[in-house]
């Protein structure tokens, strides 16, 4: 059994050759599109070939040059500036110096509203990499270093996938499948021509950059369909492994209060003190300064709820940015990246909402108060008019059991009794 060493050096070096392989495929079906195909088959095909019925078609083979030098850049560019990331700045949290959990260096998690903690109200601790692990960091096994984001490790991409390039990964997936999609039908299309034509010549470097093209291709459509569904659902691939079940404790800030200065530190303990709809010993203090305290709670999600998740669009605009040239165009980096939000690291969506409102650390909703209203004064009135009825058809009962001696009798109408005394 491999350990954990050899395994990241296995996973280093296939990050190393795949991509390699990777990008001699895509000289070698650039050779075949542009020479074998474009040029020799479609341009100026042989005398040979000209005697079967095979002529010229100009208009087809500059067709596709055209297209296939559209598409290989679209496909290209994304693919090194992932490459470029995951070199250069792959999002690695930095390795804590000490083994021992120091709460002086977790104040970057105390200046926030809402960030995901333990069962003690602390942030998440990584053992291996001796840090706090900001929201949405996952410890990779396969580089041994806690990663922002982390969706998976792809040695097709050449390494590690986070936040830093899941934007340029995401660009990367979508146009390469247009383009290995175009190669293998181009291919496969003019492939069968040929056999038909020639009586069942195949010609082997066309066969090649067929295979070549058709694996690629499953691989980019799979990949490229997967992380759309993904990104409109604000999670990761690791997310999403425990979708159904997944459960996040919150840190939530119910309080900012000054205190005069004092030489003790404040207690990174939690206290005694129960919130309503919170985690038992929820409430925390840290302090922010030497005259200020910040007071947490604890809220709890249900499983399965994801409380990134802020609108499949929105979503979708905080990987690939705003505008529409920022989805095309592999330049900025994903608007998530900034961390520059006073209230958290991530933007929460109305699972964190609901949670504070039940909690009672939010008011009602205004709409949803409106519409209980609605509802609650559209069954009184219902009550009302039925019970007006049952009054009427009540009165007229007993105006007709007194010709006949009978005593009225009550009239029920809804689970209520409605009797005129």
């Amino acid at each position: 059994m491999a350990t954990p060493q050899s395994q990241r050096s296995i996973n280093k070096s296939a990050a190393i050759v795949i991509p390699l392989f990777l990008m001699g495929s895509v000289g070698y079906g650039t050779w075949v599109i542009v020479v074998k195909i474009a040029v020799e088959y479609l341009l100026n095909p042989s005398q040979d070939l000209r005697r079967i019925g095979i002529n010229p078609r100009h208009g087809a083979a500059i067709a596709i040059i055209v297209l296939y030098f559209i598409l290989l850049p679209l496909m290209a560019f994304p693919y090194f500036r992932t490459l470029q990331v995951i070199w250069m700045d792959p999002g690695y949290v930095p390795l804590g110096q000490s083994s021992e959990k120091d709460p002086n260096s977790a104040w970057d998690f105390y200046n926030k509203d809402v960030f995901v903690c333990d069962h003690t109200g602390k942030p998440i601790w990584c053992d291996k990499c001796n840090n706090w692990k900001p929201d949405r960091t996952h410890h990779s096994s396969e580089v041994g270093r806690c990663v922002r984001r982390m969706d998976h490790f792809c040695p097709w991409a050449g390494g590690i996938i986070s936040e830093n390039n899941m934007k340029f990964f995401l660009q990367f997936c979508f146009f390469g499948a247009l383009y290995t999609s175009f190669v293998t039908i181009t291919v496969a299309v003019l492939l069968a021509e040929r056999k038909r034509k020639t009586g069942g010549d195949v010609q082997a470097t066309w066969a090649v950059a067929l295979a070549l093209a058709a694996m690629c291709c499953l691989f980019s459509v799979g990949m490229s369909i997967s992380t759309f569904q993904l990104s409109m659902l604000n999670l990761t691939t690791v997310e999403n492994l425990n979708k159904g079940n997944a459960v996040y404790r919150l840190a939530v800030c119910v309080s900012t209060s000054a205190e005069p200065p004092s030489a003790e530190p404040s207690s990174d303990r939690p206290t005694s003190t129960q919130g309503n709809g919170a985690l038992p010993g929820q409430f925390r203090q840290t302090r922010q300064s030497v005259t200020h305290t910040r007071q947490y709670t604890v809220l709890q999600t249900e499983p399965g709820e994801n409380p990134w998740d802020i609108g499949k669009l929105r979503n979708l605009q905080s990987v690939l940015g705003e505008k529409w040239w920022d989805w095309i165009l592999p330049i900025k980096y994903s608007p998530f990246t900034k961390h520059d939000r006073a209230d958290s690291h991530f933007e929460f969506g109305p699972v964190v909402t609901n949670l504070k409102r039940k909690a009672g650390l939010l008011p009602p909703d205004p709409k949803s108060r409106r519409r209980h209203s609605r509802r609650h004064s559209g069954q009184s009135e219902h009550r009302s008019h039925r019970s007006h009825r049952s009054h009427r058809s009540h009165r007229n009962h007993r105006h007709r059991s007194s010709d006949t001696g009978a005593l009225p009798t009550p009239a029920w109408k809804g689970g209520e009794t409605f009797q005129e005394v």
